[in-house]
């Protein structure tokens, strides 16, 4: 092959490559407290406490934002719309968050620590459903509360909360689902002080 002819050919695929349709852009969501806590907490003095990352099945470890169309029989995930970090490490972060702020206790997610308050959650759900007319995301969360020193458990609960969104966007769901585990976040803060004033009364 001539060196004319090795130039054509390299033209001709530099030409069709430019035909070429680009890939649909990559979205990464966030997730946030919806509002910050308006009402703040009173727990009884305490030492810190901790909130370990919440466990999930292996969808809910992968950034991937997961849906179901068969009202959560079966999980698919959207090849190009990903959460920040995965969802264990994003609802450990922002609940977190939300007891620093909501409840004024001192909180850490550091697995070393000499809090004496732990928090462990179990993702039940966490995914948008589009199998009705009405788009929804779903968060069913159970957060328990222990005594890190006796491993004591002093609260479980699970946390159901679907909200409604308008479209499919991954801007509503991220804001759907903010505005879910806040509420969840408030539920569980509410049930463990209530809990831990019963445990004070009791000692």
């Amino acid at each position: 092959m001539n060196v004319l002819a090795a130039g054509m050919i390299i033209l001709v695929a530099l030409v069709g490559c430019g035909g070429i349709t680009p890939l649909p852009q990559e979205i990464y969501i966030r997730l946030a407290l919806a509002v910050p806590p308006s009402n703040v907490v009173q727990f009884p003095a305490s030492a810190a406490w901790r909130v370990a990352p919440f466990r999930g099945s292996g969808v809910h470890k992968e950034r991937a934002l997961a849906y179901t169309r068969d009202h959560g029989k079966s999980l698919q995930q959207y090849p190009r719309i990903f959460w920040l970090d995965s969802p264990e490490r994003l609802l450990q972060a922002t609940l977190a968050g939300y007891l620093r702020a909501g409840a004024n206790v001192q909180v850490t997610t550091e697995r070393a620590s000499n809090a004496g308050l732990e928090v462990f959650g179990i993702i039940q759900r966490f995914e948008q459903d589009l199998s009705d007319d009405q788009i929804a995301v779903d968060a069913d969360l159970v957060i328990e509360l222990r005594r890190q020193s006796s491993g004591r458990l002093l609260c479980t609960k699970e946390y159901r909360v679907r909200q409604s969104i308008g479209d499919a966007s991954a801007v509503h769901v991220a804001t759907a689902m903010s505005e879910a585990v806040t509420q969840i976040y408030a539920q569980f803060a509410t049930d463990a002080a209530a809990a831990l004033k019963s445990d004070v009364a009791s000692e």
